[in-house]
């Protein structure tokens, strides 16, 4: 089973809070998750942005394991190019389209805020 962390804010509090609960469902053995994914939506898809808030946390996420997804149509409806989307971080067509798909899959669903 997997879980999924969704964001869809761009404040800061709500940043971290996403940030730091991929980092701890990651490391939860206990829990025995085969994947954790993280889906920036809305406004949260800031994060990946040349210029992005946390965009390097983002990178390491990527580099730790966990999947970081967003959607093609929140690139598109902030003029963020897809170009800039580092490597590693999956483009899908839907945030959420991408949330009921995973759910469909038995994924945990976690929102923030």
């Amino acid at each position: 089973m997997g879980a999924l962390v969704h964001l869809t804010t761009d404040v800061e509090a709500d940043r971290q809070h996403a940030l730091r609960s991929t980092t701890v469902l990651q490391t939860n053995e206990e829990l025995g998750l085969e994947e954790v994914a993280l889906l920036l939506h809305r406004d949260a898809v800031w994060m990946v942005a040349p210029d992005g808030p946390d965009r390097e946390w983002v990178v390491d996420l990527v580099d730790a394991g966990i999947t970081v997804t967003l959607g093609r149509t929140c690139l598109d409806a902030r003029d963020i190019s897809y170009d800039a989307v580092p490597d590693g971080v999956d483009l899908v067509p839907s945030g959420v389209s991408e949330v009921v798909r995973r759910q469909q899959a038995g994924a945990a669903y976690v929102k923030i805020p």
